[in-house]
Parts: C-alpha cells; sequence; structure tokens
C-alpha cells in the first residue's frame, strides 16, 4: 500500500517536473521572440533615423528682382531642410563665396557695386550635409547712362525723343526714370521724350533703379525765325516779259538794273548787295536763319522767281532792299506794301503793313532820315508774286547827292542795317 502511494507521488512529481520544465521553455521561446522583435524594431528606427538624416534636395530658384541698390531672389522650400547656404562669385572670379545663411526662402543682397555682374546659387542644408547647390541666378547692374553728352539745345515748341544706352549693354534691369528740374522750361516723359516749353535751362536727371545718374543740361531757345532777303536788281537787267502776278495778263519787265548814285557813280544793284549782305549778318547775330536770294551781281533772276524762292524756303517775311531814285531834291527813306484790296496777296495785308510800318520808323530812327511813312502799291512783280509778308526798303534816294554819298559810308549804312534788324525784331514780337 505504502509503495502504490509512493509511486502514485512519483508520478504526480514527474508531472508536475514536466510542466514546470514546459513552462520554462515556452517562457523562453516567448522571451526570444520578444528580444528578436526588439531588436527587430530598434533596427527599423536605425534605419528610419539614418533615411531622416538624408541631405536636402536641390533648391530650385523661382523669382529675380532688382531694384534700387538690392538684388532679391526667392527659391522652392525644400523638406527636411534647416536653412539655406547663399553663394555668390563675380564674372571675373572662379570660386563661390559663402554670402549669408538664412531660413527663408528670399534673400536680398545690397553689397554690390556698379557695372559688375554677380552670379548667385542657393544650397539647402541640415544635420546631414549640405544638398546640391541650385542653378545659378545673376544680376548686372547700370554703371554709367550715356545719352550723347551733358548738353543739349533745343528750340522754343521742339519735341525730341532722347537716345539713351546703358553700359554695360545688357542689364538685368533696365528700367529708367526721367525727371526734370523746371517743367516750365522742358518737360520728359517716362519714355525720355522732351519738350521745349519756354526758353531757359533747366536739368534732367536720368537714374536707373540700381542709383546709376545722369544729368543733362538743357537749354531752350526762341525758335529761329526765318528771313528771306532780296538784293534788289541785278548786273544785267532783263527786259524779258512776265506776268504782274500769277495768272495777271499784265506783263513787266522781268528785272531791272536799278538807278545810280549821282555823286559817287555806284551802281544801285551794288549797294543794295553790299547792305544786304550787313544785313544778313546782323540777323544771324540775333538768331536769325537767313535765305539770301543772291551773293553775287552776276545773277539772272526775274522779280517774279525771287518771289518763288522766297515763298519756297521756309521764311516767314521777306525783306527786299532797295535805294531810291527821284528828283534831286528828293531824300528820306519808305517802304512798300501791297494794299488790302490786292488780289493776290491782299490776305497778307495786315502784317504787310505791319513788317513795312516797323522797317521805316526804326530805319529813321537809327538813321535820322526823313519818314516818308509806307507807300501802298499792287503794281510791284516782286509784291504780287508773294505768299509770305512782304516789304520792300527804299533806303534813301541816289539821286539826292549828299544822300548818295551817306549811303556809301559804311557808319551809314550800318544804321541802315541796324533799323531794318530792329524794325524785325519788332515785327516778331507780335507775329
Amino acid at each position: 500500500m505504502l509503495e502504490k502511494r509512493i509511486r502514485r507521488s512519483h508520478r504526480w512529481y514527474a508531472f508536475f517536473c514536466i510542466c514546470f520544465l514546459f513552462t520554462l521553455s515556452w517562457t523562453a521561446f516567448f522571451q526570444v521572440n520578444a528580444a528578436e522583435e526588439e531588436v527587430k524594431e530598434s533596427e527599423e528606427i536605425e534605419e528610419q533615423e539614418e533615411i531622416s538624416k538624408k541631405e536636402p534636395d536641390r533648391v530650385v530658384i523661382l523669382s529675380k528682382k532688382s531694384k534700387g541698390k538690392k538684388f532679391t531672389f526667392t527659391w522652392s522650400a525644400v523638406e527636411e531642410a534647416e536653412g539655406y547656404h547663399i553663394y555668390r562669385r563675380r564674372k571675373d572670379e572662379k570660386k563661390w563665396m559663402l554670402l549669408g545663411t538664412t531660413k527663408k526662402t528670399k534673400y536680398s543682397d545690397t553689397t554690390m557695386k556698379n557695372g559688375r555682374r554677380y552670379f548667385y546659387k542657393v544650397a539647402a542644408f541640415n544635420e546631414a550635409g549640405e544638398g546640391e547647390k541650385s542653378k545659378f541666378v545673376s544680376v548686372v547692374r547700370v554703371k554709367k547712362i550715356q545719352c550723347g553728352g551733358n548738353k543739349l539745345t533745343l528750340e522754343l515748341g521742339e519735341k525730341k525723343q532722347l537716345t539713351i544706352k546703358l553700359v554695360p549693354q545688357n542689364p538685368t534691369n533696365k528700367k529708367l526714370f526721367f525727371s526734370s528740374s523746371d517743367k516750365n522750361i522742358v518737360t520728359v516723359s517716362q519714355k525720355g521724350k522732351l519738350r521745349a516749353k519756354n526758353p531757359g535751362t533747366a536739368v534732367i536727371l536720368i537714374h536707373s533703379v540700381t542709383g546709376a545718374e545722369k544729368k543733362l543740361k538743357v537749354t531752350v531757345k526762341k525758335k529761329a525765325r526765318i528771313v528771306a532777303i532780296d538784293a534788289g536788281h541785278q548786273l544785267h537787267g532783263d527786259s524779258s516779259l512776265e506776268p504782274m502776278a500769277p495768272g495777271s495778263s499784265q506783263m513787266k519787265a522781268k528785272v531791272a538794273s536799278g538807278t545810280c548814285g549821282t555823286a559817287t557813280g555806284v551802281p544801285e544793284y551794288q549797294l543794295n548787295l553790299t547792305v544786304s549782305l550787313k544785313l544778313e549778318t546782323e540777323l544771324k547775330k540775333r538768331g536769325y536763319e537767313v535765305v539770301m536770294i543772291r551773293r553775287t551781281n552776276e545773277v539772272n533772276i526775274s522779280n517774279s522767281e525771287r518771289a518763288k524762292i522766297a515763298n519756297s524756303s521756309g521764311a516767314e517775311i521777306f525783306v527786299r532792299v532797295h535805294a531810291n531814285g527821284g528828283a534831286p531834291s528828293a531824300r528820306g527813306i519808305l517802304t512798300m506794301s501791297p494794299t488790302s484790296s490786292n488780289p493776290y496777296i491782299g490776305s497778307k495785308f495786315a502784317e504787310c503793313n505791319a513788317l513795312s510800318t516797323a522797317l521805316v520808323n526804326h530805319m529813321c530812327a537809327r538813321t535820322g532820315a526823313i519818314n516818308k511813312g509806307v507807300i501802298y502799291t499792287d503794281s510791284m512783280s516782286g509784291i504780287n508774286w508773294c505768299t509770305i509778308p512782304v516789304s520792300i526798303v527804299e533806303m534813301g534816294f541816289m539821286t539826292n547827292e549828299a544822300e548818295d554819298r551817306l549811303m556809301q559810308t559804311d557808319s551809314y549804312q550800318n544804321q541802315l542795317v541796324m533799323g531794318m534788324a530792329d524794325g524785325i525784331d519788332e515785327y516778331f514780337l507780335s507775329h
């Protein structure tokens, strides 16, 4: 009986030992698996960490803008980037220099110098290192603005487009700004077009967005008035006929040789040319443009042809210089004008009368000669063929010995010339 009990105890003991050993083996198995899973998970974490430490991708430049002394450019944001390195080099340099660091996707450089070309690159960075640099972006700043000189003269009312040259020729931003120091004298558009408004001097300032400047001194002068001068007659007269006026059936000699000084023997055509050339010189001194119908005596130009030359020359008035002839006692200065009823140039009567009046009054004021006023006539071919205001000046009587001698003197001729120029000045003050 006891032996059975002992055997039964042994069986239970063996059972419990087997169960215990089985439990231990399963526990060990699960612990090993858990350890393996932990190692695997750790390896995955480490791998992910390695991946997260990869260098950032390449930056892509999006835009650039040059304004004033600042060049700004932007780029796309890069994931995992902690910041961005900005590199720069000049055209004459080979090595890229670190210019700055930013966490933004925008950078502005204000350290450039005019006339130089700069290149920029951007690279993203993080703990793993720096990514590949971007493609370069460049800027060229304007160093100099040229417009053909430092001074410019315009006539009143003139318009002119400025021709601008930039140095270097290929700046990044070619935008220019224009301004005038006095808009009452000259104005300038933002496209560089000038307009002369009043006489005087003003300064046009041209400046680029990068700070380069150019100053242009502009002087506005009164528009040069154009005067046609005809030294009456010529060496040899031409007695062949021509119509007295356009479409007229009345005929007159084309041109006469004129009168002659009774005391000096000087022919009128020579006196007329001498005084006319002096008048040309004086008018040019006063800023006029002058059209001379003749400069020598050896010509053959009819009265109608002289008028046509003046008409087509661009002249605004036509002054015909003559000397008079008559009774030995006749003396003094007079001028000739068409009447208001002249069928050919009557529409210009007011201008012709004003010109003739101003001429005779100023010539007499300068010389002290007798003022014989304005004679109105419609029988002069040289008047009737005109389409611009015209006056015939009779400087004095060559048939009067005293006046003949006087008109041959240099001083009296100069007084006659000054008087005519004064009269022309007066006319243009109101016309």
